[in-house]
């Protein structure tokens, strides 16, 4: 995911990266922040291989739905 953030970069997008709780969770409400007009994709690891932490994907995506101000969201799942 992150040489996929780097590539887009590297071709002139503005990438914004979210710290993650010490529960490993993301802020859904640092995220509601971050998300700016012209935010076009969110990108979120759904499950943390290394240490197991599922990220609240329906919250995230339901707030996503609602609000419509992004067109495009990445739900990364670990094998």
């Amino acid at each position: 995911m992150l040489d996929s953030c780097r590539a887009l970069e590297a071709e002139g997008f503005k990438v914004t990266y979210l710290p993650v709780e010490t529960n490993g969770l993301i802020d859904i409400n640092l995220l509601a922040e971050t998300i700016q007009p012209e935010t076009s994709l969110v990108s979120i690891m759904a499950v943390n291989n290394e240490i197991g932490v599922k990220q609240p994907i329906a919250e995230i995506g339901k707030y996503l739905y609602l609000t419509q101000r992004v067109r495009t969201c990445v739900l990364k799942r670990t094998s």
